[in-house]
């Protein structure tokens, strides 16, 4: 999945991220793991992303939808990007396998 949407440049670009993210869980600050959630592309599993929250152990995992904008409407078409309800039952199962708890559920807007 890496190679298909990251489509990296250095041969061992996934080995050099993997580095990266071993020494996120020792960095002196707060941090954060943001995914990108994008249909029929890294949604299927949520539980696949699990190895990478235990390598990190960031403080905050961010699920996001993916917006179909920019350079990549080249590779990737409007019906990839999820709507909130999908990216919160992304989230739900993924903190599910990780323990790590829904923090912002929903937003609300003040005037």
């Amino acid at each position: 999945m890496y190679k298909k949407l990251c489509v990296p440049v250095i041969p061992d670009a996934w080995e050099k991220f993997l580095e990266s993210a071993e020494l996120l869980k020792t960095a002196p600050t707060r941090t954060i793991m943001r995914i990108t959630c994008m249909k029929e592309i890294n949604m299927d599993t949520p539980e696949k992303f699990t190895f990478l929250v235990e390598k990190m152990l960031p403080d905050l995992v961010e699920c996001k939808a993916y917006a179909w904008m920019g350079h990549s409407r080249q590779r990737l078409s409007n019906d990839n990007a999820p709507d909130y309800s999908e990216v919160m039952e992304f989230a739900q199962k993924l903190g599910g396998a990780t323990g790590y708890e829904i923090y912002f559920p929903s937003l609300t807007i003040l005037h």
